[in-house]
């Protein structure tokens, strides 16, 4: 978002802009009252929209996270996102699905959403498991125990198995479950996400092995459920 903000930016006249990646601060509330600026992209995750409609300007909301508020809303269509990762994995052969989401994210359940009523139109159906958002306190004890309940859901899963996650983040947190577990990927659990998070997706498949990982896929495929995989990248 930020790349084609910046793109906009070099190819009209220069904006003044005030960039804040974490959570606004309350005092933004004040100082918005008194600013004379032309319009907010804003990734909005509190009940405040009656501020933005009384500033009279343009407000985008880019994030999705609250349904239902008065301000324009420029997403990703997360029910496609989930329907898209179905058909993906149910055109691949797999009989067995599962979804991770985060029970607290409205665009997380869309993406649930649309994953099972996909399969759903198939004659199929999917485990769902919930995966809760830790607290910025407390450490590295949370989520080891967060990790030791995933890796028991995922050795109960029927194998093989085909799962999307609602993030790339969740996606790694996933793939670092089974290797707890022992689970080989993609042979036992083949793993999707969304969101395209280049940074994290490097983590999980360093960039030497962005060629390596697809052909074994392919070949898994073709050997043990006589279909040809097609991996999708963007």
């Amino acid at each position: 978002m930020l790349t084609g903000v910046a793109q906009y930016i070099q190819e009209h006249e220069p904006w003044a802009v005030y960039l804040k990646p974490e959570q606004v601060s309350k005092a933004m509330s004040d100082w918005l009252q008194n600013w004379d600026g032309d319009g907010i992209i804003a990734a909005i995750h509190e009940h405040n929209s009656d501020l933005f409609a009384e500033l009279r300007i343009p407000v985008v909301d880019i994030a999705g996270a609250i349904p239902g508020i008065k301000v324009p809303l420029v997403h990703a269509n997360d029910s496609a996102i989930g329907k898209t990762g179905a058909e993906h994995l149910a055109d691949r052969g797999f009989t067995n699905f599962a979804f991770c989401v985060r029970p607290d994210a409205y665009w997380s359940q869309q993406r649930r959403e649309g994953f099972v009523a996909a399969l759903d139109r198939r004659g199929m159906s999917c485990r769902v498991y919930e995966i809760v958002p830790l607290p910025d306190a407390g450490g590295p004890f949370g989520w080891q125990r967060q990790q030791e309940a995933l890796v028991k859901w995922i050795r109960e899963l029927p194998k093989p198995v085909g799962v999307m996650t609602s993030t790339d983040l969740m996606g790694q947190q996933f793939l670092e479950a089974c290797m707890r577990a022992g689970i080989r990927v993609p042979e036992e659990v083949a793993v999707i996400a969304a969101d395209d998070d280049k940074p994290i997706c490097n983590v999980c498949t360093p960039i030497e092995e962005h060629g390596i990982f697809p052909a074994q896929f392919r070949i898994f495929c073709a050997q043990h459920m006589g279909r040809t995989a097609q991996v999708l990248t963007r």
